[in-house]
């Protein structure tokens, strides 16, 4: 046991955690019931441990600037941060505030589509320094996989991405969001 497994955190409403390079599980949000906040800017050690947060269903601001680390990012790591937060957006209905910035290729005209679908309350999102163009946020979003990637991490995608196609409507542009969206800091770097 270690100490935050003695640490009651059901009052808990606000946390920042910015810049803290032990975090590398979240499995504590589970107790945080009450969470309306949270920021883990900057902490990079979690890599594709972000599953703790789909547990945290009060929330509704997140702060995730820079959690992908945009030195020598490998590939692979991209993927399946992409992946564990196009897994985990989902789940957090209430966000209002969501800052997503300095994630580079982590954040991608899918992830954005994920947004749109699911978080009809979002009314602030912070996109700049990431992989996010205006096709993502016209609601035209191609399927462009790195070519930099071997042949099976591309099968793998392809794959993923047509059953999310097969499942999912596609082509939702910010417009779909009901409330009033604020989009703050984007900055397309691919403009098409």
């Amino acid at each position: 046991m270690n100490e935050l497994d003695t640490i009651d955190f059901s009052r808990l409403e606000h946390l920042a955690l910015p810049c803290n390079a032990d975090i590398t599980n979240l499995d504590f949000l589970a107790r945080t019931p009450n969470l309306k906040s949270l920021n883990l800017s900057y902490c990079t050690q979690m890599g594709h441990n972000l599953y703790g947060l789909g547990r945290v269903r009060k929330l509704r601001v997140l702060k995730l600037t820079s959690i992908c680390s945009l030195n020598n990012p490998d590939p692979a790591d991209i993927a399946i941060m992409t992946e564990t937060l196009c897994a985990v957006i989902p789940n957090l209905l209430n966000l209002r505030d969501l800052n997503l910035e300095s994630n580079g290729n982590a954040v991608n005209d899918q992830l954005v589509q994920i947004i749109i679908q699911h978080l009809k309350q979002l009314e602030v999102l912070r996109l700049s320094s990431t992989a996010v163009t205006d096709l993502g946020l016209a609601g035209t979003y191609i399927d462009e996989i790195d070519p930099r990637l071997g042949p099976e991490e591309v099968a793998r995608r392809q794959a993923v991405y047509q059953e999310y196609r097969a499942n999912n409507d596609v082509g939702l542009s910010l417009s779909g969001l009901q409330s009033k969206l604020n989009l703050v800091s984007v900055i397309c770097n691919f403009i098409t």
